[in-house]
Parts: C-alpha cells; sequence; structure tokens
C-alpha cells in the first residue's frame, strides 16, 4: 500500500503540465513522469516534432512510460495548434489551416467550427488529446506585440461567436480545446514572455469587452481555465498569482471547473514575481489547479518538491490540491464521454508578430504559404478578395437608437409579431403597452428598416424600502430573423446595460410586472433564443445576472373544464386555524387597503393603480380580503370578470385567451408570506 507521502507526490504530480525538448521520450521527462514526481500532464511544442511518425511514436511512448509508472490516468497531452501564425504541427505533417484573423475576416461561424474540427481529428491522428486553442483574447489594442492576428477580432462579440464554435469543433473530435488567455490579453503593449504587462482598466470595464469570449466559453460548459500573467488595475499580482482575479472567475462567472496557468518559466513570474519556482506554490495557493513549466528540468522538479513541502506542512493546502486534484480527474472523464466540453486556458505561444514588420492586415492574416499565395493572387487579380478585416470596421447596422413610437411603432409591432408569432399582442393594445411610463426602449436600423428592439423598465424601491437599489428590466430583445447572430442582439442588451446601470440599478432581470408581458425569460421559445440570454451571464432560473431562486411564472386554468383543487378546503381550513377570516372588499374598507397597498407594494405602480381604479368604479365586490385575528387586513386577491377595464393596460396578453378571460391576482403583507407561498406553489 502506498505510503502517504507517495500518495500526496502523485496528486501533486497530476497537478503539473511540463515540457522537454527531444523527439523521442528522453530521461528527463521519464524522470518527471516516473516516481517519485507522477507527472500527468505534457505540452509539446514545434521542437519535439520531426515527422508525421515520429509524433505519433513520441505519444505513445510517452503514455506507456506512464503506464508502466502505475498512473491512474492517461496522460493529457497538449499542444498549441492554434493555426495560422502560431502551427507547431506545420505542412506537410498536416495541412496548414486558415488562423483565428482570417476565419474573423470571414465572419463565418460554420468556417471556425469547420477549422476546428479538421484541426482535432488531426491531433487525435497523433495521439494528442488537448489544443491549447482558441485564442479568446479581444484584439483591442494595435500595439499588442503577442495576440495580433491571433484573436479573431476586436468585436468582442465576433470573438465569442467564432471561438465557440471552434473550440466546439475541436471537442467534437474528442480533443479537448483550452481557450486563452483569462481574463484577456489583447489590450497590452507588452508581452508577459518579457516583462509583467499592466492592465490599467476596472473590472467592469473589461465586462464589456475582454470578458465576453470567456463568458461565452463559460456558458458552453467549460471545464478549465488557464491564466494569464497580466495585472489587472492596481494589483500587484498577475492574475495567474492574484486569488482576486480567481475568485471573480468562480464567483462572477460562474466557473466550477479546472483552473491552469500559463507558462511560469515567462519572465512576467521568472523575473517580476519571485521565480519560477515560488510562483508555482502561490499559484496552486491562489486557486490555480494546474500549473505550466515547459522548458527547464531543474525548475520543473524544484517547483514539485517546494508545492510537496508546503502541502506536508499546511493541510488547508493539501486538501485545496485534493479539490483541484478531483476537477482534472472530472474534466479527463468527461472529455471521454461528452461532446460538451471545452477547457479554457491563458497558454501564451512564443511566437508572435511584430508590428513594425507587419504594418496591414490588408493582405496578410497570417505568416504562411497558402496565406501568401492568396494574397498574392488578390494582388494581381487572380482571384477577387472575399471578407473584410475584422478589426476597427464601422458597423452602422448596430448602431443603437432612441425608440421614437411616431416614427417606430408600425415596424416594432410587425418585428414583434415575426419574431413572437406565439404572442401576437394586437397592435393597439401592443403600441399602448410600450408606451406606459417606466419604459426606455431602443431600435437598430438597417438603412430605414428596423431590425432589432429592445424594451426595458426600472421598478423602484418599494416606499418601506426607500434605501434599495431600483431594478433594471429587460422587457424584450428582438431581432429580425435575417439579422441574428450578428451581433445586434448583444448591441442592443450592451446599450440598455449602461442605461441601466447610469439609474443606479444594481440588479439586471429578464421580465417585466407593470407592464405585464413575461415574469421571466418565457420557456417555449427556440432554445437558441433561451442561450442567447444565458450566454451573457443571465442566471437559466430567474433571467437575473446575480440573482438565484425559483422561476416566476404566470398560469392560467380553463374553468369550464378543469377541476377545482381538492385541497382547496383544506388549505382554507389550515387559514382560518391561523386566525385568518375571508371577506369581500368593502367600500368601508376602502382606505385602509388603498394605505396597505401603497406603502408595501408602491414600487409596482399599476398593481396600486388597479386597486384605484376599482375603487372609483365601485367594484369593491370583485377583491377578497384577508383579515387577522383583530380585523386587521393582511391579504387580498383581485377576481376580475371579463371585461373590468383594470389591468387592460398594463397587461399583454390575456387578448390572446378570448373575450371571456379573466383574472386572479393576489398580494399579502411579509408576515403572512409563508402561507401565500405554500398556497401558489400548489396551484403551480
Amino acid at each position: 500500500m502506498a505510503s502517504a507521502d507517495d500518495q500526496l507526490r502523485r496528486l501533486i504530480g497530476q497537478l503539473f503540465i511540463v515540457g522537454f525538448h527531444s523527439q523521442t521520450a528522453d530521461e528527463n521527462i521519464k524522470k518527471l513522469i516516473r516516481a517519485p514526481y507522477f507527472v500527468g500532464q505534457i505540452v509539446l511544442f514545434q521542437r519535439n516534432v520531426s515527422d508525421a511518425d515520429q509524433l505519433r511514436r513520441l505519444t505513445a511512448e510517452l503514455q506507456q512510460v506512464a503506464q508502466d509508472a502505475g498512473h491512474e490516468h492517461p496522460l493529457t497531452i497538449g499542444i498549441d495548434q492554434e493555426n495560422g501564425l502560431v502551427t507547431r504541427i506545420q505542412p506537410p505533417i498536416t495541412a496548414q489551416l486558415p488562423g483565428s484573423m482570417a476565419l474573423g475576416a470571414t465572419a463565418a461561424v460554420d468556417d471556425a467550427y469547420n477549422v476546428g474540427r479538421a484541426t482535432g481529428r488531426a491531433l487525435r491522428a497523433f495521439g494528442i488529446n488537448m489544443n491549447y486553442a482558441p485564442v479568446c483574447d479581444v484584439n483591442n489594442n494595435p500595439s499588442n506585440p503577442v495576440i495580433g492576428v491571433r484573436s479573431f477580432s476586436d468585436d468582442p462579440s465576433a470573438v465569442a461567436r467564432l471561438a465557440a464554435a471552434n473550440l466546439n469543433g475541436l471537442r467534437d473530435e474528442g480533443v479537448i480545446p483550452c481557450v486563452k488567455h483569462f481574463p484577456g490579453h489583447g489590450d497590452t503593449a507588452v508581452d508577459s514572455h518579457y516583462g509583467l504587462p499592466v492592465i490599467q482598466r476596472s473590472w467592469a470595464d473589461m465586462e464589456q469587452c475582454e470578458l465576453v469570449p470567456f463568458r461565452r466559453a463559460v456558458a458552453e460548459q467549460v471545464p478549465a481555465v488557464m491564466t494569464a500573467h497580466i495585472v489587472i488595475g492596481d494589483s500587484k499580482l498577475p492574475a495567474t498569482l492574484d486569488a482576486a482575479v480567481l475568485r471573480s472567475l468562480r464567483d462572477d462567472l460562474k466557473f466550477a471547473g479546472v483552473i491552469v496557468s500559463d507558462c511560469l518559466e515567462m519572465n512576467a513570474i521568472r523575473t517580476e514575481c519571485g521565480g519560477t519556482v515560488k510562483g508555482a506554490v502561490t499559484a496552486l495557493q491562489s486557486g490555480c489547479d494546474s500549473v505550466m513549466i515547459c522548458h527547464t528540468i531543474d525548475l520543473q522538479t524544484g517547483a514539485l518538491e517546494a508545492v510537496f513541502d508546503q502541502a506536508k506542512k499546511d493541510s488547508a493546502f493539501r486538501q485545496q490540491l485534493q479539490e483541484s486534484h478531483g476537477r482534472r480527474t472530472m474534466a479527463l472523464e468527461l472529455a471521454s464521454k461528452v461532446p460538451n466540453l471545452v477547457v479554457v486556458a491563458t497558454c501564451d505561444p512564443y511566437d508572435f508578430l511584430e508590428d513594425d514588420v507587419i504594418k496591414t492586415y490588408l493582405t496578410i492574416y497570417e505568416p504562411t504559404s497558402s496565406a501568401f499565395k492568396a494574397a498574392a493572387d488578390v494582388l494581381f487579380g487572380a482571384t477577387a478578395a472575399q471578407g473584410t478585416l475584422p478589426v476597427q470596421q464601422a458597423q452602422p447596422a448596430t448602431a443603437v437608437e432612441p425608440f421614437t413610437p411616431e416614427r417606430d411603432m408600425d415596424q416594432v409591432c410587425s418585428l414583434w409579431h415575426e419574431v413572437l408569432p406565439g404572442y401576437q399582442v394586437p397592435r393597439p393594445h401592443l403600441s399602448g403597452l410600450l408606451k406606459r411610463p417606466q419604459g426606455n426602449h431602443f431600435v437598430i436600423r438597417d438603412q430605414s428598416s428596423v431590425i432589432g428592439f429592445i424594451a426595458t423598465h426600472i421598478q423602484p424601491p418599494p416606499p418601506s424600502k426607500p434605501s434599495e437599489h431600483p431594478k433594471g428590466l429587460i422587457t424584450a430583445v428582438l431581432v429580425h430573423p435575417h439579422h441574428q447572430s450578428k451581433g445586434v442582439g448583444t448591441a442592443l442588451l450592451h446599450h440598455a446595460r449602461t442605461l441601466l446601470l447610469s439609474h443606479n440599478c444594481h440588479t439586471l432581470a429578464i421580465g417585466s410586472t407593470f407592464p405585464r408581458f413575461f415574469p421571466g425569460l418565457p420557456t417555449d421559445i427556440a432554445a437558441s433564443h433561451q442561450t442567447f440570454f444565458h450566454h451573457r451571464g443571465f442566471s437559466p432560473a430567474l433571467g437575473s445576472a446575480t440573482a438565484r431562486g425559483d422561476t416566476a411564472r404566470d398560469l392560467h386554468i380553463d374553468l369550464a373544464a378543469d377541476v377545482p383543487n381538492a385541497g382547496a378546503t383544506a388549505r382554507l381550513a389550515a387559514a382560518r386555524s391561523r386566525g385568518l377570516s375571508f371577506r369581500p372588499w368593502t367600500r368601508e374598507g376602502e382606505a385602509e387597503c388603498l394605505a396597505l397597498q401603497r406603502a408595501n407594494f408602491g414600487a409596482y405602480a399599476g398593481w396600486v393603480e388597479g386597486y384605484e381604479a376599482l375603487a372609483r368604479a365601485g367594484l369593491h365586490g370583485q377583491v377578497m380580503v384577508a383579515l387577522d385575528e383583530g380585523g386587521a387586513q393582511v391579504a387580498w386577491t383581485m377576481m376580475l370578470e371579463p371585461g373590468t377595464p383594470v389591468f387592460l393596460l398594463d397587461l399583454a396578453f390575456p387578448p390572446l385567451l378570448g373575450g371571456s378571460t379573466g383574472l386572479v391576482a393576489g398580494n399579502c403583507l411579509e408576515r403572512y408570506g409563508e402561507l401565500w407561498v405554500m398556497a401558489v406553489r400548489e396551484v403551480a
């Protein structure tokens, strides 16, 4: 039976990614794979590759060494096969495929997916099961010395779409994709191989740009993330060693998989942050699950020993390593069983394009023979240019403008009916709803035609809680079918988010109250439309980017066909046992009711207005009131008969149910919420 020290060493070894310099399994790499180190992850470079047969023999030999050493799992063997500029396995060993910016120039999601699949097939044939690609960095700094044409675009939405397609292609061929470089290496003027880049941007600013592709990758159920050696804002540490950044990845992006470091032999760590060996310990303590050391055997063994020594004397660190090992094991198991698998990484390849050499991307997207040939053919007229450079392009179709009812209402109503055929709200009724107070709506045009629309509302805090922040509501997002997947919806959502934040809204949710369209994200719309919101950070439960909990629902029942709930009598008896009694609302109880509605539910203006309208019309009998033992009102249920004008200005969908549609709606004081929730759950 293995000793405790042996078990700990085996665990630690599985968390290390190492490189070596030979084209065969030399003594250095064998030493790392065997006892006492048991390293479980290998990264290959161009130096390890000479031809196809050699590469297949090498990966098979590495796996045999691991098996003979008693490894529980096969080795993870990874490589940087981004294609284009960074191509570790080059022609004629395998086909030269277009890199990120070449794919970005086409803006073709299908092409990005197919290139991912072709890359995956080639890697699998060579015995490689992980690819440190695609690049998720947004190329938003023209002076960046290390990203450049390795990025898909300077548009974060385009990067998100193309990277997601590319990694899905890799994954569908059984290769674990590793997107990089979290939290975003695009806005740097320093290469972390040679120095420590600092990005002077707030996390909120990065949410609008750098984090967009990574949030999309997390929504694609990524199992791992690797961090970049870049300092964010006023932090003194690069992201790889910054526990706060890694906690944000877990807590803000809701990432539950493996976090992997970039190579710790880069100068950003080796010379700027205490050295590679210390960096390995700090990275694992800060929240990384795996650390990469690519080149030097003494640094590799030194780091393994340093982590072992720290873990021996630190029980909390040992527990943390156990959790990291569990996440990595889960990722390996899922890689062989589940096609929806992604690994997010920040491995930074050493090849890069210098700005003073490449002055324009007009004819060259990547320095490969096929790219040069294509550029020459275009320059000399042999073929026509296709696609556009995906950086700094004008985007007239995504210019967001305020919604003007007099100008836009007819087109917005037509767009609503085309996008939501199951919710054909009559035009006059829809027009009235969109003109209600507290609304801020916007459109995007293609020339004179409205192709996108977003409706937003602001829900103020209740009068009883004036210190609370207002709530921002995304009521509807509509994009014409011919313009979907082109950034229109994302531009609308980004504009609305900025507006609502400027109104001090700290919570953003999908849904509406008054006017009432959807209580949350509809479950009967297309799955791709639902995932649009999930990919942008909204919880699948509530539609909220921050909240978690049960789903809100509006229910309807056919009274001519449905039998009343048999448990109603029992619930009524339970309420009476609590001292509650029930009677219709009366004119005598009007003042008490209205005062309680305004004090407790004043944030819902339409709700209070409904009670006021019933009182003015003398329709008190259409409300049932619950009274406590002292005769004070504590809960109310509206029972509106067909044709009652109350709420017709606020409810979108009753007209779709027919002319004989009534309404039941209730509310209660907070201390009686338990009874109310029990009743609602039983009905639902």
